[in-house]
């Protein structure tokens, strides 16, 4: 008997690879456990227990399958539905392709593709979960896991010399996520504005990696911090090494989010582990993620 952990993609620092990796981890000290990917990065923990299409084809009834669902993944149609393996489903979301259609026609159709591909999954005689209960929504009946988080790392040490030029500003805001059309970006520069309006100095950090692919809700937000006068209030990180990102949470005043579609948020929880106030809209799973008693 053994486990099989299947993801599209397996990248560091990746929210849904977090996940696989440290569910990995638990299972594999209960029995032998793999993971197949069609894409990886080299991530310092997973290549040795990487399998090929070929193991997987030897599955049997007494092996297990777990497939993480973030996108529509072809591969998924093609295995799931004639593997002999028992078939456990860990739903993260899809972003609803609206979001993407005024810039990727790409992102919306694979977005379309995925929620028509969670149809057939509810087909499967498998078991459902999901990260949240905002999630669990697309399956009903589907027990609520949350991630596995790596919030070890942010026990570590700062930039001092980073710290030193952020704690210059009179107020940082700091939102963490990728340039994403469902992030709320827009609603960020105008909070930013008018807290400039009502005489404060705000400089907001948006740390999170931008995709080619949506350069032009990316000009879209540029703009719009120009329109508003805002390009002395506003940096843009798109590739930021971890020391630093942690100095940032460690070094805000607060964790502004405003996000308009969120399965599950992350860096809510690093945030919280940062102990950095967090303000946030209450949209989809992030008071969920916050958890109780949270203000």
């Amino acid at each position: 008997m053994k486990a099989v952990i299947l993801t599209p993609t397996l990248v560091p620092y990746d929210a849904v690879s977090n996940d696989v990796r440290l569910q990995h981890k638990v299972l594999n000290e209960i029995l032998p456990s793999y993971i197949y990917t069609d894409s990886y990065k080299e991530d310092g923990y997973s290549s040795k227990y990487l399998i090929s299409k070929e193991d997987l084809a030897n599955l049997t009834k007494e092996d297990i399958i777990i497939y993480h669902h973030s996108v529509y993944w072809e591969f998924a149609d093609k295995f799931l539905f004639n593997t002999k393996a028992k078939i456990f489903i860990k739903y993260h979301n899809i972003t609803p392709p609206g979001f993407f259609s005024p810039y990727s026609r790409v992102y919306e159709n694979v977005c379309k593709m995925g929620y028509d591909q969670n149809k057939r999954l509810k087909t499967l005689n498998a078991v459902f979960m999901a990260d949240s209960k905002y999630n669990a929504l697309e399956f009903p009946g589907a027990k609520v896991v949350p991630v596995f988080t790596i919030l070890e790392d942010f026990n570590g040490e700062i930039d001092a010399s980073f710290a030193e030029k952020i704690l210059k500003n009179d107020l940082n805001i700091l939102f963490v996520g990728r340039f994403a059309p469902n992030k709320g970006h827009r609603h960020l520069v105008k909070t930013l504005y008018f807290l400039k309006e009502y005489g404060l100095n705000p400089t907001l950090h948006i740390a999170g990696g931008i995709d080619r692919e949506l350069i032009s809700y990316v000009d879209e937000i540029k703009r719009l911090i120009d329109f508003y006068s805002l390009s002395q209030n506003v940096i843009i990180y798109d590739k930021l090494e971890f020391k630093k990102l942690l100095t940032l949470y460690k070094t805000s005043d607060m964790f502004l989010l405003m996000s308009e579609h969120e399965g599950f948020c992350v860096p809510v929880l690093e945030s919280q582990k940062s102990s950095l106030p967090l303000v946030a809209v209450d949209r989809a799973a992030v008071k969920e993620t916050a958890g109780e008693n949270q203000l």
